[in-house]
């Protein structure tokens, strides 16, 4: 593993892989500790010269983390990949496939997003979760200090709190420990359905504090609390084991300097009775079967659509399979006059925020589904029935998009691609520029 301060990150030896570096300066009585499945760094060696380069990640933790590395000093504890000369054993590399792309992706990811259809269960993939969780709680281990406070992020690691309060209770009796979820949390009939849901409650209850992004995740969370453990809750916490566990909402946001401090230019493109359709698809989970057979979709749709409309002089779908430069987003949001955000579920979203960031004239005209995260905080921006009712997307979006340039996100992109082709009026001239937000 590797960990990293606001100014510095370096890697160290350790198991499983590699190791947080460097000490974090204290925060009010101890330091802090960050701990995540993935580093906000990827690191790849260079072809010519052999070295280990390091490039900023893509996702939605790595852009909720920016704002607050800038304020606080802490050490990043994670995981950089599965690197050639870094993994280690063969073993150890399965463990962490299917603790990533087994467990964590195809079981828990589908059942906190409302998808308990896409579930299968194998006891193999849980004992490697539990693996990973026990390699992450000894790597902290290695760095942690009496007083220090521990951030585990997501679902990757709910096992890790308990297990690391079982390995330090007399060692390190004073460390906090804290837990944030960035993905929606269930209502509890859905939450039920997991065969090992005791053990995923009970992991996250060795916290001191635990967060959402929204009240309605947090009240899921407690209910379930109540009706699967049996446990007393109140609205803002959990009574476990003769102390209280606080349960509150701390919706994530972006740093909003990062937009202003790009300069944004874009000028609408000319022509008459062309939809350009510019889609970035970041690359997400590439390991997992059902983002595979996803990007298969996207490219034959892509092919089929450029095939039946395009021209010699004229393409009406650009797809991008890969990640792109902030200025270059930036623009591409500063340039829209529309941005639809369809997700079926989503923990927050911070494209919104970003959308709106970038708004120089104020313009911009952001619709959202009321079922992403941020809807709660963004309300005016709603549209209901928008992540399932394509056509309705598309007459929103044809309705605002005439003569205008516009930014399409969402998961639902194929529907909705289909309508704006069909719906596109003759006289209107505008660019669409979709980003597939990979998750985020």
């Amino acid at each position: 593993m590797i960990g990293g301060t606001s100014s510095t990150t370096r890697a160290a030896a350790t198991v499983p892989d590699a190791a947080a570096a460097g000490p974090a300066p204290s925060t009010g009585g101890g330091r802090l500790l960050v701990v995540s499945n993935r580093l906000p760094v990827t690191l790849a060696r260079d072809a010519v010269s052999g070295e280990w380069k390091a490039t900023m990640s893509s996702g939605g933790l790595v852009s909720a983390l920016s704002g607050l590395k800038r304020e606080l000093e802490f050490t990043w504890i994670g995981w950089p990949g599965a690197v050639a000369g870094l993994t280690g054993a063969e073993q150890e590399r399965q463990i962490a496939d299917m603790h990533y792309n087994g467990f964590s992706n195809s079981i828990l990811w589908p059942m906190l997003h409302y998808c308990p259809g896409e579930i299968a269960f194998r006891e193999d993939q849980w004992d490697a979760y539990h693996a990973a969780n026990v390699m992450f709680a000894d790597a902290v281990l290695e760095h942690l200090q009496d007083g220090d406070m521990v951030w585990v992020q997501d679902y990757h690691l709910m096992l890790l709190p308990a297990l690391l309060r079982a390995k330090c209770a007399d060692q390190f009796p004073h460390i906090k420990l804290g837990f944030f979820l960035h993905t929606p949390f269930p209502s509890s009939e859905i939450y039920r359905i997991l065969p090992v849901r005791r053990e995923i409650l009970l992991g996250i209850l060795e916290c001191d504090v635990v967060g959402f992004h929204t009240w309605d995740y947090a009240r899921h969370f407690l209910s379930s609390c109540t009706r699967i453990l049996g446990l007393s809750t109140l609205p803002n916490g959990v009574e476990y084991e003769g102390r209280m566990v606080h349960v509150g909402t701390f919706p994530i946001g972006i740093d909003p300097d990062q937009f202003i401090a790009v300069f944004l230019f874009a000028a609408p493109p000319s022509g008459s009775g062309k939809c350009v359709l510019v889609q970035v698809a970041v690359p997400s989970r590439p390991d997992v079967d059902e983002y595979q057979q996803l990007r298969s979709t996207v490219n034959e749709l892509v092919g089929r659509i450029n095939g039946q409309y395009g021209t010699v002089e004229f393409m009406p779908i650009h797809l991008l399979n890969k990640s792109v430069q902030f200025d270059e987003l930036v623009a591409l949001y500063a340039a829209a006059d529309v941005c639809v955000v369809s997700s079926t579920r989503d923990g927050m979203n911070l494209v919104c925020g970003e959308y709106v960031a970038a708004q120089r004239d104020g313009k911009g005209v952001l619709i959202m589904s009321e079922f992403a995260g941020a809807a709660q905080s963004l309300d005016g921006s709603i549209l209901r029935k928008l992540a399932f009712h394509f056509a309705l997307c598309a007459l929103a979006l044809v309705g605002q998009v005439a003569e205008h340039i516009v930014v399409v996100i969402g998961k639902l992109f194929l529907q909705v691609e289909i309508e704006l082709v069909k719906c596109r009026r003759p006289s209107a001239s505008f660019c669409a520029a979709w980003i597939l937000d990979g998750g985020r």
